[in-house]
């Protein structure tokens, strides 16, 4: 886009549309965010953080927890398809897990290196003429992002986006 100032509405458009993908896969409610990878900033996967002592024991009894929770479950379940047989159960779809807060972080990087990366702010200024500030904000309120999202690096990510 710096060099060729032609394809910078045809690129901020194709930024927005983008923008709205996401806003549309964390609205979608067959979509669920999976958990962010651990990465460190150089690409390698980062070691899982030390367990306290106590937490194998803790473990083991919420392992046992979650055992008796599960066979009580199946036997429940045994027991009401014996009962009604011909019932089927329609629309309980498992829901696919996303990395959402990745793409929005990864999103975020790119869509702040081309509005920051300007002497001019000729890119701002295309960005909100063709209304790239709605999606942007409305991705703050996603309803599929985990609730601790406000924490995360995609939202601080945003919000440098926001700034520029």
């Amino acid at each position: 886009m710096r060099h060729q100032p032609t394809l910078k509405t045809d690129a901020t458009t194709a930024i927005i549309k983008l923008l709205e993908e996401i806003c549309s896969l964390g609205r979608d409610p067959k979509y669920i965010c999976q958990k962010p990878s651990m990465q460190k900033a150089d690409g390698t996967a980062a070691a899982p953080p030390p367990r306290s002592p106590h937490a194998a024991e803790e473990a083991s009894s919420e392992d046992e927890e979650e055992e008796e929770v599960q066979a009580m479950q199946s036997f429940g379940a045994a027991q009401q398809s014996e009962a009604e047989p011909s019932q089927t159960v329609v629309g309980t779809e498992e829901r696919i897990p996303i990395p959402l807060m990745d793409y929005i972080l990864n999103v975020m990087k790119f869509v702040e290196s081309i509005l920051s990366n300007n002497t001019t702010d000729d890119h701002c200024q295309e960005f909100v003429a063709q209304r790239g500030l709605r999606p942007l904000v409305t991705i703050l309120g996603l309803p599929n992002l985990p609730v601790d999202f406000p924490t995360s690096a995609a939202c601080q990510a945003v919000a440098g986006v926001c700034k520029s």
